[in-house]
């Protein structure tokens, strides 16, 4: 069976929570049963670069905003049109936008959002981010699927005035068992030391039997599930 092709469109591929969460889903995915491409709306950044080490096509539209030219929209188009994916997947609200508009114009794929954020103090971003995630909320109807990391995002996004259809909750999770498929790791934190503390999108898994060469056995007697990690900043007032 050939593989489903797979265009993920973002805002940026520099370090953050949604690239590196992009990062662990495409380095993950069994390729040969999906085959994955990124398109980055602004430059290719530090984890574009690393996934295209890997061997995973990151191309760039070289925005130095995300206000979308002409120019930008139809080499987009074009790029679509050349891979013929069969799922778009868009990730954070001026890639939905975008991604929605390149499916108006290329009939046939499947339109999948990603919206990876609860409550965001609007009041900090510029004028675009908040002019674009009011048309998303009008035009959400209109996604196949709506993915997103929490039912508080889903909720949240409800309020906006989202559709209340098509939702697929999808929680920030790793399979950290050797053996089983029974996840029981957990990183547990306070509310202010996500918002503080926390660096976003740098929790993870080490997978010590890849890092070392295990074998199953060797791996078994090491341990029958893998450690979880996390990154905290130190420069915060509430450290402790």
């Amino acid at each position: 069976m050939a593989p489903i092709r797979i265009l993920h469109i973002i805002t940026s591929t520099d370090a953050g929570g949604s690239e590196m969460m992009l990062e662990k889903l495409c380095c993950r995915m069994r390729r040969d049963r999906f085959q994955q491409t990124v398109l980055s709306l602004k430059r290719v950044g530090s984890v574009g670069r690393r996934l295209q080490d890997t061997g995973v096509p990151v191309h760039s539209l070289g925005l130095s905003g995300v206000v979308i030219n002409p120019r930008a929209f139809l080499e987009a188009v074009k790029l679509v049109r050349l891979l013929r994916p069969h799922i778009i997947q868009t990730w954070l609200y001026h890639a939905d936008f975008f991604g929605l508009l390149i499916s108006w114009v290329v009939p046939g794929v499947r339109m999948v959002w990603n919206i990876r954020c609860a409550q965001m103090e609007l009041s900090h971003y510029p004028f675009h981010t908040r002019l674009t995630r009011w048309t998303c909320r009008w035009l959400s109807r209109h996604a196949d699927a709506i993915l997103t990391n929490s039912i508080a995002a889903r909720d949240y996004h409800f309020s906006l005035g989202y559709t209340r259809y098509k939702w697929v909750v999808i929680e920030n999770g790793f399979d950290t068992m050797t053996k089983t498929d029974w996840t029981y790791d957990r990183i547990v934190l306070l509310n202010g030391t996500y918002h503080g503390e926390y660096v976003a999108g740098s929790r993870g898994v080490f997978y010590f039997d890849a890092a070392y060469g295990l074998n199953q056995k060797l791996t078994e007697n090491v341990s029958d599930h893998y450690p979880v990690y996390a990154v905290y900043r130190t420069d915060q007032p509430d450290d402790d």
